[in-house]
């Protein structure tokens, strides 16, 4: 996950520094036709504005599993708790509700959780 994790930043860094690029350039009438600015090989691009939201699905599930504690306190309240931030309602929705294998397994507690009375 570690190298995903820098593949993306890596990405989004050319990114971010060729859109700077095109935005410090002068204007494209005065300056004549430019050439686009070269895209690299990348995992996956960002998302632009006009992308419509990832399946919320599958953003519960990938929250669950990088958050697995919030994902289950979230799961029991049925709300997202004020002090994790922020998180699409759409998302905060799917984990409270959602019946994926993933999702329910934040419902099932470890084997040594259980309480021995005394």
């Amino acid at each position: 996950m570690m190298r995903q994790a820098r593949a993306f930043r890596t990405a989004l860094d050319r990114a971010q520094t060729a859109r700077r690029k095109r935005e410090a350039a002068p204007d494209a009438d005065a300056a004549g036709p430019q050439m686009p600015a070269p895209v690299a090989d990348a995992p996956a691009q960002a998302p632009s504005p006009q992308s419509p939201r990832p399946n919320p699905i599958a953003e519960a599930e990938r929250y669950a599993l990088q958050h697995r504690k919030r994902a289950v306190l979230i799961r029991r309240l049925g709300h997202l708790p004020p002090k994790f931030g922020w998180l699409a309602p759409e998302a905060v929705h799917a984990i409270a509700t959602g019946t994926t294998p993933i999702l329910c397994a934040l419902d099932e507690r470890p084997a040594g959780a259980t309480a021995v009375a005394a």
